[in-house]
């Protein structure tokens, strides 16, 4: 059975799909990040650069927006149109986001938009740059897209579980029947397997493991035998662990949204049978919906190129590499989120929260907004501790 799992937490909602019991999708919005990702603009060109085929766009967002050639439209009947055939410096234009900005690049455009008439009016109106309209919340956005096997949809909060109904109705009123409201959506062996998406050892089931960490530049990931042993020997043991490391990295790098290049090194095997199989493994665990490409060398070194569909959970870590610190709010909503635990054990009763000094200080800064009674959190007291940053502990009275 396959079942959408929401918790609409405290600054942030987490969203997971599970196929028999397992997590196969999880994705997070956070009320503290500006998501850009759908939203429509009318930008005004800023420059064009015929030796790059591409154009800058200003949207008011922090950095300028990036539109190529294959995202414009031409302006002209050219049969091989170029950048100027399609926009020129100063005009308005209408643009959606299709990509996060990410370093110090600026989010990515496309031009080829069409208007509704109500949108159509607004931009004939409007002075770039200037928002037309917002995407979808991240909710509304998997709905939309969530396959029709689906049995149930749990929704841990009243508020987003009403919101979600009215939404199906107007939209895919197969689904409203389906959302049901639970106390607690993500259980202990769920929360477990998220963590594992922010650590960079995941293990395998046969005592081995792989290594993830991640550059730059590019996703490194190291396959690990541990003291798994196969009775056929070496070349068995390693096309084991290698087609059981192949299923797992595929997972991960869906699971995190890990895109860009990829490089996996698997343990060398002689057979080459052997080593189409465990390409061909690793390609159908990357699943289809994400265009990306795979090979695999006799020696066991994996190439994947995959393109970036979404912002990677390492954004939630201080730098880009899998075991750097969570940030300070990452820290601070996993407390609320065990705050949030406790008050339902023994409603009513006052909560003691103790973390370290940047983690106390993300939450009092951040408290007001934050809607802490309507969440049985009226009575939380916090505290500052000395100690490890993800360490904190809530207790009663």
């Amino acid at each position: 059975m396959s079942e959408l799992l929401v918790n609409a937490g405290l600054g942030e909602t987490r969203i997971a799909l599970l196929r028999e019991g397992r997590l196969a999708d999880f994705q997070v919005a956070r009320d503290s990040e500006a998501m850009l990702t759908g939203n429509l603009y009318l930008g005004r060109v800023t420059k064009v650069l015929p030796a790059m085929q591409a154009a800058f766009v200003e949207i008011g967002a922090p950095r300028a927006g990036f539109l190529s050639l294959a995202e414009a439209r031409p302006l002209s009947a050219k049969p091989e149109p170029a950048i100027s055939d399609c926009v020129r410096e100063g005009e308005a234009l209408a643009v959606q986001v299709i990509r996060e900005a990410e370093g110090e690049k600026g989010p990515r455009l496309t031009a080829k938009v069409t208007l509704p008439p109500e949108l159509e009016a607004r931009r004939k109106i409007a002075r770039p740059p200037a928002l037309l309209a917002a995407a979808p919340s991240l909710l509304e956005r998997v709905l939309q897209d969530l396959p029709g096997d689906v049995a149930r949809i749990g929704i841990d909060d009243g508020r987003t579980a009403e919101a979600a109904r009215a939404w199906c109705r107007a939209r895919r009123p197969e689904l409203e029947s389906r959302i049901a409201i639970v106390p607690a959506a993500f259980d202990t062996a769920l929360e477990e397997e998220i963590a594992l998406l922010f650590t960079s050892r995941v293990p395998l089931a046969n005592g081995g493991w792989i290594a993830i960490e991640a550059t730059e530049g590019f996703t490194a990931i190291d396959v690990n035998s541990g003291g798994f042993t196969a009775s056929g020997g070496r070349e068995q043991t390693s096309l084991a662990v290698n087609l059981e490391a192949a299923q797992e990295i595929g997972r991960q790098v869906r699971l995190r949204g890990i895109g860009g290049l990829i490089v996996a090194d698997f343990i060398q095997m002689e057979d080459a049978a052997g080593t189409r199989l465990v390409q061909s493994v690793l390609t159908e665990s990357l699943g289809g919906e994400v265009p990306a490409d795979v090979t695999l060398s006799r020696a066991g070194l994996g190439v994947i190129t995959r393109k970036r569909a979404r912002p990677p959970l390492s954004r939630f870590s201080e730098s880009c590499a899998c075991r750097a610190p969570l940030t300070p709010e990452s820290v601070a909503l996993a407390l609320l989120r065990a705050a949030e635990a406790s008050a339902r054990a023994a409603p009513g009763r006052p909560l003691t929260a103790r973390a370290a000094p940047e983690v106390i200080q993300w939450l009092a800064a951040h408290a007001p907004g934050l809607e802490l009674e309507r969440r049985g959190l009226g009575r939380l007291k916090w505290e500052s501790r000395t100690g490890p940053r993800e360490a904190f502990d809530v207790s009663t009275g």
